[in-house]
């Protein structure tokens, strides 16, 4: 999700940039179907989205790792998966939150009603995800 950023027209469709929140799980963790939230972790990088057909997509890098992300969070409304040297970089999600998450209501394609509460989370601890990874 883009915690602030800009967006425009072109003659190929919608662009928007700016600071993006890419929530990951490990990669042992893809054959789970619910997918845990408590094993969440996140970072924030500047991203620019481009229209793909229907969808919005982007690239992020962390460290020396780029990926193709897309909808809120990086995996179309639902946290994305990542290698996990590079899962265990990222800023573990408060217990508390990732409870608020689990029990969100909507967010089929984007976030649902737990949206403002990552949103504030990442705003007040938004130079720790920014420096999450730097390393890799």
């Amino acid at each position: 999700m883009f915690l602030s950023g800009r967006s425009w027209q072109t003659k190929n469709g919608q662009r928007m940039a700016g600071p993006f929140i890419w929530v990951v799980l490990p990669e042992w963790n893809l054959g789970d179907p619910h997918r845990p939230h408590a094993d969440c972790r996140a970072f924030v990088r500047h991203v620019k989205f481009t229209q793909s057909g229907h969808w919005m997509t982007g690239r992020i890098k962390v460290g020396n790792h780029t990926q193709w992300v897309s909808g809120d969070y990086g995996g179309d409304g639902l946290p994305d998966h990542a290698p996990d040297h590079v899962w265990e970089a990222g800023v573990q999600i408060p217990k508390d939150l990732a409870e608020k998450w689990a029990k969100a209501t909507g967010g089929w394609n984007s976030a649902g009603s737990e949206r403002d509460h990552v949103r504030k989370w990442a705003q007040e601890n938004i130079q720790d995800l920014r420096k999450a990874g730097r390393k890799l």
